[in-house]
């Protein structure tokens, strides 16, 4: 008997915009300044705390999960905000 071959049909991803992919965190009115801290290499804590405290946004969630999408967030950032990240971070640890 001919033995039959499965085939796995590989479903195909639709690519992840980055004009849809934070959407909510976009949306907030205080975005431009969550996002100039991030690329100031503020802790991802402390700028949760901004938006929830001195803002009052974003409260229909956990802290934890803010902090990860925040953590996310400044991860998908490009490599030149990524080198200003570390070009600050190192500042910091020499300026200690």
């Amino acid at each position: 008997m001919a033995r039959q071959q499965q085939t796995t049909r590989l479903t195909p991803l639709r690519p992840i915009s980055r004009q849809t992919t934070f959407q909510k965190l976009r949306s907030l009115a205080c975005f431009p300044e969550v996002h100039d801290l991030l690329v100031l290499g503020w802790n991802v804590s402390a700028v949760a705390d901004v938006i929830r405290h001195q803002h009052g946004e974003y409260r229909h969630v956990q802290r934890r999960s803010l902090v990860e999408i925040l953590r996310r967030y400044r991860n998908s950032l490009s490599d030149d905000v990524q080198l200003k990240l570390d070009q600050a971070s190192v500042a910091g640890a020499i300026s200690s």
